[in-house]
């Protein structure tokens, strides 16, 4: 029991038990790939034939470099990989690009569209995304309304989610986007940081926290409080959004 119990303690330490997990993996790798890739790699040196093997060296492939169904596949595969790279890598990427953007904006403004003609009595709109509220803007000025923070005069007050897109942050500035609160587009220094912490042998922190804040071109309210926590206001200006760009 002993003896059982010390095996199990080893198995189940924290220097053997990274090696147990991955022993199921090194083996099969090495079984049905290095295994069968080497055995592949030692025949192409040989003659095989029923009567025997014969080691012949560098013959076979001397052979193949002059055999032309051989080179014609070799271009034809060359062919291939260079135009699927060329075609499958952009465009479906440019695609999901559309799909980020004018997609989700001409869903917001389709949304906004909607909900305009079944209700005259909105004031407040709040969007997930720089894209949504975009959209949503849209529609409400092309239906002849006016978004901005003055509910009392009829116009419709626009909260948004990300402030990562230039143009959403100048209508913060213009008032037709009342308040957006931040998702920083700035963590690029950070990660930077991190990987040369990494690097040069240290640890970072377990936890990293990103600086992200409200923004509004309405001076009036300075802070928000949400679930009893308060915070502050960033007043959008010129300054602030060069300092961003």
């Amino acid at each position: 029991m002993k003896k059982g119990n010390a095996f199990t303690r080893f198995i189940y330490s924290q220097k053997a038990a990274p090696y147990v997990f991955v022993l199921p993996f090194i083996l099969s790798f090495c079984i049905f790939w290095i295994y069968p890739l080497t055995s592949t790699i030692l025949m192409s040196f040989k003659d095989i034939a029923p009567s025997g093997t014969t080691w012949v060296g560098l013959a076979n492939y001397t052979k193949l470099l002059k055999d032309k169904v051989f080179l014609q596949a070799i271009r034809n595969s060359v062919l291939y990989m260079v135009l699927t790279l060329a075609l499958l890598i952009p465009f479906p990427m440019a695609f999901a690009v559309l799909m980020d953007s004018n997609f989700v904006k001409a869903k917001g403004r389709e949304v906004m569209e909607d909900l305009l003609e079944k209700y005259d009595n909105i004031n407040v709109v709040y969007c997930e995304n720089d894209n949504e509220a975009l959209g949503a803007i849209e529609a409400i000025e092309e239906a002849g309304k006016k978004t901005g923070s003055d509910i009392r005069n009829g116009e419709i007050l626009v909260i948004s989610f990300d402030g990562v897109k230039r143009e959403a942050m100048e209508y913060v500035l213009s008032d037709r986007i009342s308040c957006i609160a931040q998702c920083n587009p700035l963590q690029g220094p950070m990660i930077e940081h991190v990987i040369r912490q990494m690097e040069a042998g240290e640890t970072p922190e377990k936890f990293s926290y990103i600086e992200e804040g409200i923004y509004s071109a309405n001076e009036s309210v300075r802070t928000l409080e949400i679930d009893g926590t308060e915070y502050p206001v960033t007043i959008l200006t010129e300054e602030i959004l060069e300092d961003r760009a």
